[in-house]
């Protein structure tokens, strides 16, 4: 059974800070107003092109794990978008966090 905790908004990065590399899930909601689950990671690399982020505050780029259901996908197109302010859920190293 998982931990449950609630933080803040301002807390929502330093916590994705310390999960770098390892696997998250992060719900938040789009521009389109539709929730969305993430499972993913921070700090992957691979397939980018340049040394600097093309997104600036308050987003973040995580790298999508690939779903089964969808087979072989090129890895360039897993990188995701995701808008700090609008997180609601982070799920990391058996914690389940509720941001307020």
């Amino acid at each position: 059974m998982r931990r449950k905790m609630t933080i803040t908004h301002d807390a929502v990065r330093p916590v994705l800070g310390r999960t770098y590399g390892r696997m998250i899930t992060v719900e938040f909601r789009k521009k389109t107003g539709e929730m969305r689950r993430l499972n993913g990671r921070l700090g992957v690399h691979g397939f980018t092109k340049g040394g600097h982020r093309a997104v600036n505050e308050p987003y973040v780029v995580m790298w999508e794990a690939p779903k089964p259901q969808e087979g072989a996908v090129e890895g360039r197109s897993r990188y995701r978008n995701v808008n700090l302010n609008t997180v609601s859920r982070i799920i990391a190293d058996g914690i389940e966090l509720e941001v307020i």
